[in-house]
């Protein structure tokens, strides 16, 4: 089997990928043009200074793409380090062997391949050797037409394969000076933003530093911008720098909407300016006094250096007069302002219960331009040349040699919620077109994450269908997919080429169907439809070969629901005691939990044991005052019965003591999750929007935000809230109301450690925390059975003569 640009994809959701670099150089089999090197573990290549990096499905996966107007439309080089047991499970084009080939003393395995639907041609080489119990994989592709023609590139980008042992990094590792651990510091928002600082954007530093990275943020009206060089200049009008950034895609998978330059060079204390190559689509707005969106990673000396220093720098600041707040995309998506006014009491007013609920009826997109959606292109679209909003619809006209020709719309959050969804629940989703002006499309519901990234298909799991007109007029190619599924595991079909006025995709409980004009296609089975999901939505043109014109007229999108009117079951049937509970933590000190305190926490100070709680008052001024409990052994364990039923944390605390606080778990025992988390979930109430905010986040494409009336916790709410954690799957509940569910990267045989911190909603901001309770043991499921309780329950529990008493009753 091999491998393609759009099937890595998949592949790679499972890849590790480790000891990422990029360095600049000149001069190879490449000819006397500049280059770069990438740099994978112990093998590095060098591909065109101008190539551009944006990143894979997994953390720090990189992908080189020829400048092109579209990544797709020229060659790209990505490298891979992978387990030895994965492999592709594709479907369509061929595949030919060829002859091993030696690279710098290793032996690799080619395959030549032909991915058939995108049309595009390529060579995968396989080291088995490199790294210990993994395979590393070097991938170059090209559209097929090119490659007769372009293919010696991807050979001579080949031939510089370099595989190395490390000892080199290490010797010049040792004669380093002594640094401290990284830290960060983040200028920004989420509020809408701007183009182009108004005001000179500073960085003041104590104390000499390394200085690590500059990020700087670059909306630009949801387009991005190619990146370019970023410096700084010191007092004197002397630059530093520039230094070549690499783009990384924003909210929603907007390309290049982040600049990142690797610097990592010690800098002199002083006071700079941060400068861009381009900042008049540098992103600013209000909050932070017009100055640039920024971020910055430095690491302290912790011996000498420079003249008469040996103390640990306190970092880079920004001017005193502006805020610093999170940037999008990292630890909380909110940014609270304190309040001086006086409270107004207000009359109180009856909450109805299931107000929390989405609406059951909802215009997500009504022909006009939306803050819901931003613009989608893949595989040879451009948005802005070839789609415009006229009429009261979305207008795509893409002509040909424009690849697949995939334009259109995709929601940077989810849009469609299942909440309460059981029984004969049921949502629609509705998209309506003009069928005189479509000749072909794809609709696709997502969950979050990597399938933003530019030029991506959406990611899985995730439902697509797609109506494609044949260019001869006669037929239409339909398929339904429900991904991830095995090979061929689809429906597909030929329809009539009349194009439908409405497709639906219609879901219930446990199941999803398609519908085109009331007409139902096809069916498949879908676990994931349950409570607490969430899906972006993605609509966009498809042509029905490469480099062939394609049309998609699209008018409205809309939300329907059902709701339930029967109760949500809860417990095991009559007569079947429920799973054990046990507490792990009443309000006083324990030895399953310690102190913890980081990032301007301070558990002597800002906490204290009182009326049978732990009480937590941060104040203001103590950076993002993470404050609380780290479990001293592992919090969660999960085994196979993981794969039935969650374990499921209880967590009690006192609605009108607590703001903000965050429940991290993560496989190492840290106080500091943050950096390496396998999950991050907040609750967090926000007087100034009238909202509790939930959130659920595994990674910067794996994250689920959604806010909720404060006026029905108020009423409604008691403090409870319940994490269910199954084998890659994460669910925080709110009982009787929301419930927020996720992915997540581990599964049965993973063991976690977990904290419980009072968390400042931004940085500098105070925070709250007052928790009584804790309890740990595995949810009981609403259909358990006697005889499957056994099973459920701990081996330590088991009684011989019950089990069999029951055992006889059964067989009776």
């Amino acid at each position: 089997m091999r491998p393609h640009p759009r099937s890595l994809l998949h592949r790679f959701a499972a890849v590790l990928l480790v000891f990422l670099g990029v360095l600049t150089a000149s001069g190879n089999a490449l000819g006397q043009n500049p280059t770069q090197i990438v740099a994978v573990g112990p093998l590095s290549l060098r591909v065109p200074a101008d190539w551009t990096r944006r990143d894979g499905p997994a953390d720090d996966n990189p992908h080189y793409d020829e400048p092109a107007p579209s990544p797709g439309l020229g060659a790209t080089v990505a490298i891979a380090v992978e387990d030895t047991s994965s492999g592709s499970s594709e479907e369509g084009g061929g595949t030919q062997k060829l002859a091993p080939r030696n690279y710098s003393g290793h032996r690799a395995s080619v395959e030549q391949w032909l991915w058939d639907e995108d049309g595009v041609q390529g060579i995968t080489l396989t080291f088995a050797a490199v790294i210990p119990g993994k395979v590393v994989k070097v991938i170059g592709w090209m559209p097929q037409a090119d490659w007769k023609a372009r293919k010696q590139l991807i050979w001579d980008i080949f031939a510089s394969i370099e595989i190395g042992d490390g000892e080199a990094n290490d010797q010049l590792q040792s004669d380093s000076p002594a640094l401290g651990p990284p830290q960060r510091f983040e200028l920004g928002n989420i509020d809408a933003v701007a183009n182009g600082p108004r005001v000179p954007t500073m960085i003041n530093i104590a104390r000499p530093i390394q200085l690590l990275r500059l990020r700087t943020y670059h909306w630009n009206n949801g387009h991005g911008k190619q990146p370019g060089t970023i410096s700084l200049i010191n007092e004197q009008g002397e630059r530093l720098g520039p230094w070549q950034a690499i783009g990384e895609p924003g909210q929603g998978g907007v390309p290049n909407a982040y600049w990142l330059a690797e610097i990592n060079t010690p800098i002199p204390a002083g006071s700079y300016r941060l400068r861009t190559s381009s900042d008049k689509t540098w992103s600013t707005n209000e909050g932070v006094g017009w100055q640039g969106f920024f971020s910055v990673e430095w690491q302290d000396f912790t011996n000498e250096v420079g003249p008469g220093t040996n103390d640990a720098s306190p970092g880079p600041e920004a001017s005193e007069d502006v805020l610093p707040d999170e940037m999008p995309n990292d630890e909380i998506l909110v940014d609270e302002q304190p309040s001086t006014a006086e409270p107004v009491a207000e009359p109180v007013q009856s909450v109805a219960l299931d107000s929390w609920r989405a609406p059951t009826e909802e215009v997500l997109f009504d022909g006009t331009e939306s803050k819901l959606f931003i613009p989608h292109q893949a595989h040879g679209g451009v948005f802005d040349q070839q789609a415009t909003y006229k009429d009261g619809a979305l207008v795509v006209d893409v002509p040909a040699n424009s690849g697949w020709g995939k334009v259109g719309l995709l929601s940077p959050d989810p849009l469609v919620w299942l909440d309460q969804f059981h029984d004969d629940a049921e949502v629609r989703v509705d998209f309506t077109l003009d069928p005189t002006r479509t000749s072909g499309f794809g609709f696709a519901l997502a969950e979050p994450g990597w399938g933003g990234v530019p030029g991506n298909e959406p990611g899985n799991p995730d439902a697509r269908f797609y109506w494609i007109r044949q260019p001869d007029g006669a037929s239409v190619r339909s398929e339904f997919h429900v991904d991830p599924h095995g090979e061929n595991d689809f429906w597909k079909d030929v329809l009539k080429p009349d194009a439908p006025e409405k497709v639906s995709f219609v879901l219930k409980p446990g199941k999803i169907s398609v519908e085109i004009d009331g007409r139902v296609l096809a069916e498949r089975p879908w676990s994931l439809l349950a409570s607490g999901t969430g899906f972006r939505i993605y609509a966009f043109s498809h042509a029905a070969d490469a480099n062939l014109p394609t049309q998609l007229v699209l008018r409205s999108i809309t939300v329907t629901r059902h709701y339930s009117d029967k109760p949500e079951p809860e417990g095991p049937p009559a007569g079947i005691e429920p799973l054990p509970v046990t507490t792990i933590f009443e309000g006083e000190p324990t030895p399953l939990f310690e102190p913890a305190a980081t990032a301007g926490g301070n558990f002597d100070s800002f906490a204290s044991y009182a009326d049978g709680a732990l009480k937590i008052d941060v104040p203001p001024g103590n950076s993002w005052g993470k404050t609380g409990l780290l479990s001293a052994e592992p919090l969660v364990t999960l085994d196979p019965r993981a794969r039935e039923t969650p374990v499921r944390l209880g967590l009690t605390v006192d609605p009108k003591a607590t703001r903000t606080f965050v429940v991290a778990l993560q496989s190492d025992k840290v106080v500091e999750m943050w950096p390496g988390h396998q999950a991050w979930l907040v609750l967090s109430r926000r007087d100034d929007l009238g909202s509790y905010l939930l959130q659920v986040h595994g990674s910067v494409y794996n994250d689920r935000v959604r806010r909720f009336p404060i006026a029905w916790f108020d009423q409604h709410w008691h403090g409870r809230l319940d994490i269910d954690i199954a084998d890659r799957h994460i669910c925080l509940r709110i009982p009787d109301g929301p419930v927020l569910c996720s992915e997540m990267p581990v599964g049965v045989g993973y063991q976690l450690y977990g904290t419980v911190l009072a968390h400042a909603p931004s940085e500098g901001e105070g925070t709250a925390l007052s928790i009584s309770k804790i309890t740990r043991g595995l949810a009981t499921p609403a259909n358990m059975t006697a005889d499957r309780r056994w099973y459920l329950d701990d081996d330590a529990a088991f009684d011989p003569d019950k089990f069999m008493s029951e055992l006889g009753a059964l067989v009776e």
